[in-house]
């Protein structure tokens, strides 16, 4: 019983970092998105 309790903790901690990740790729590119407006604005 204490590795199945493990076990979903592991796959929620990799759903968290999953979910972060998503999260950074969509600023990163955000991010890069405004970069290019500031470029062409100038």
């Amino acid at each position: 019983m204490g590795a199945n309790k493990s076990k979903s903790k592991f796959e929620e901690l990799e759903q968290k970092q999953n979910a972060l990740m998503k999260q950074n790729a969509d600023m990163a590119k955000r991010l890069a998105e405004q970069e290019e407006a500031n470029k062409r604005q100038h």
